[in-house]
């Protein structure tokens, strides 16, 4: 019998997101060179971090008179930024970007009788060899032919003779009925590399992928080093992270909040003014620090911390801390 296989492979568009400190999976589609794209998720992460400025101590300890008048709010701010390259079939979220990845080589005037090489270096991360993936797909223009990895009948675990560094298209593996013709005319979901061939006769090969997709039936993530179709190799892409530098890029508002007794109170952006001309909330840039005039005596008594907000998240690093009394 059959077993149920999911098989799919669609286009995402390029995106990328930033936030501060997390990140987010995006569909990504890279072009690598050398005919070769990558669909993935792209984690790309930009990272701010806050740090307060005299006239108020990092260390918490400032307190004034709440009669003060002018508090000079000021922070250093410092960006890292990073981007994770993953090949990834990822189901247990919500997020569908993660759902499938594929690693794509379009050649010129390839035909099937001339395909001689399908094979990857890779180790699983997650998950196992199952349900159609990982798998090598073939596409022509009368269907897709499907060349899965790992041990007949049912590929869902791995020797040294069907995995990593395996040539598909070689012995040991090539005498395994793992090619799957179904999606041909007179195809068949068990069949040999020969009957490919024969149904495939004289076709030039439009693109081949290596595909990881199956995480509906649980979440597959590998490690892949390269994929090679005849004598093109491709190595993936490597995870990137740049170290903290100091930035007066983005802009930014900012957040006060008042303790008292113990209740945290958030104080309305259009309250904080002062007659330095420090309205709305919004830091002014000047010499590589943000800067902001509060008005003391508009706050009141109590406790306070004040952060930074960029994109509409808080920088919670570092806040200013002081008292007014």
């Amino acid at each position: 019998m059959h077993r149920t296989i999911r098989r799919t492979l669609v286009g995402l568009a390029a995106g990328s997101v930033m936030l501060l400190g997390t990140g987010v999976a995006q569909a990504s589609t890279q072009p690598l060179g050398d005919n070769w794209t990558l669909d993935s998720p792209s984690n790309s992460t930009t990272s701010y971090t806050a740090q307060i400025q005299q006239p108020i101590n990092p260390d918490g300890s400032s307190t004034w008179p709440a009669k003060r008048g002018v508090l000079p709010v000021q922070f250093k701010l410092t960006k890292s930024t990073s981007s994770e390259v993953t090949f990834e079939s990822i189901y247990s979220d919500a997020d569908p970007s993660n759902d499938y990845s594929s690693l794509t080589y379009s050649p010129s005037g390839l035909t099937i009788e001339n395909l001689t090489v399908l094979k990857a270096h890779y180790s699983w991360l997650q998950g196992t060899p199952h349900g159609g993936s990982l798998r090598w797909t073939v596409n022509t223009d009368l269907g897709n032919l499907h060349v899965y990895y790992g041990n007949n009948p049912n590929f869902v675990d791995e020797s040294l003779a069907t995995g990593s560094g395996v040539n598909l298209l070689d012995a040991p593996a090539v005498n395994d009925l793992r090619f799957d013709t179904s999606g041909i005319a007179g195809g068949t979901f068990y069949d040999s590399w020969n009957h490919a061939k024969q149904l495939l006769a004289g076709q030039n090969i439009n693109w081949v992928s290596l595909v990881v997709d199956s995480g509906w039936g649980g979440d597959q993530k590998l490690n892949v080093v390269d994929a090679t179709v005849n004598e093109s190799t491709k190595t993936m892409p490597v995870s990137t992270y740049s170290a903290p530098v100091q930035t007066n890029e983005p802009d930014a508002t900012v957040e006060v909040v008042r303790y008292n007794d113990g209740v945290a109170e958030t104080i309305a952006t259009e309250t904080l003014s002062s007659a330095q001309g420090d309205t709305g909330g919004v830091f002014r840039k000047v010499d590589g620090k943000y800067i902001y005039n509060l008005k003391a005596e508009t706050l009141g008594k109590g406790g306070f911390k004040v952060y930074m907000v960029i994109d509409g998240q808080r920088v919670d690093s570092n806040p200013g801390v002081f008292s007014l009394k």
